[in-house]
């Protein structure tokens, strides 16, 4: 018999509910996380025994793995960057920003750790644009092998974006996204016959947080017009695609990370959720 010590044994769930009109409240249980983008610098890594402590208390229910822009030029096998982008040298994307001498590679073994220690759920963002369905498939197969839940996935991050050219490089028009995910969708989860490698698995495309009325000074039209190509295709396939990613970035308010209403949110689980990108969270919306 296999026995790992929980650091987060003793935590609370929180669970929090969704209303939908003329709806019951849904509950959710795994309702707070945090992003993996947070432990790409420096020598902190997954199974860091201090890292795992403080994080606990906290309370988290998940962790997006490995994160957000960095998923989209992540190797799973290897647990870090890939060293070329996909493209042309005029494509390069920014993996220089993350550099550090003293990265230690989080790997799925790594994750593992995480899982057992913690007891969140991943979040896994799929690259779906340095990799494929095929190569991301076989990184849940391993995670599954490690007994690492399986629960949800997310297909890509902020791909409206037109600030790495990679993004717009793979997927041309928002309407390219869609149907590409649909083919993701249908090999991981299945059809309706019940065919998929992860038939219960929980997917989400990426949504676009828009201006109501376009202005080409403020936004692309590929970010204005996202919504509006992707989402009518994501219930035409013939698996279902569960869930809309939106990344809302705004200000705490807070300032330093002495600041007691900073302190008081974190030492709060039902609160910490309102203060994404601050100096103590970190950028949890990337």
């Amino acid at each position: 018999m296999l026995i790992s010590y929980n650091f987060c044994e003793a935590q609370n769930q929180i669970n929090a509910s969704v209303s939908a009109v003329a709806a019951d409240d849904k509950p959710i249980t795994d309702f707070y996380g945090f992003n993996g983008q947070n432990i790409i610098s420096g020598n902190v890594t997954l199974d860091d025994p201090d890292f795992l402590k403080k994080l606990c208390d906290l309370y988290p229910a998940t962790l997006r793995f490995p994160g957000g822009t960095i998923a989209m030029y992540w190797d799973w096998k290897t647990g870090q960057f890939l060293e070329n982008d996909i493209s042309s040298n005029s494509c390069l994307w920014s993996k220089d920003s993350y550099d550090n001498s003293n990265f230690t590679p989080n790997t799925l073994l790594k994750l593992k750790s995480f899982v057992d220690k913690t007891g969140v759920s991943p979040i896994f963002d799929l690259n779906t644009i340095t990799s494929d369905k095929y190569y991301q498939l076989a990184q849940l197969y391993e995670a599954a092998s490690l007994n690492i839940p399986i629960k949800y996935v997310e297909f890509g991050n902020e791909l409206y974006s037109e600030k790495l050219c990679a993004f717009p490089y793979v997927y041309p028009t928002p309407t390219d996204y869609g149907n590409e995910m649909l083919l993701w969708n249908d090999l991981f989860k299945g059809n309706s016959g019940g065919n998929g490698h992860f038939p219960y698995l929980e997917t989400a495309v990426v949504g676009s947080i828009h201006r109501t009325i376009y202005d080409p000074n403020k936004e692309p039209f590929r970010e204005f017009n996202w919504n509006n190509e992707v989402l009518p295709i994501i219930g035409s396939g013939p698996s279902t695609i569960d869930a809309v990613t939106y990344h809302p970035y705004f200000g705490g308010g807070i300032g330093s990370d002495n600041n007691p209403k900073a302190i008081y949110n974190v030492q709060n689980p039902t609160r910490s959720f309102l203060i994404p990108n601050t100096a103590l969270l970190g950028d949890v919306g990337s």
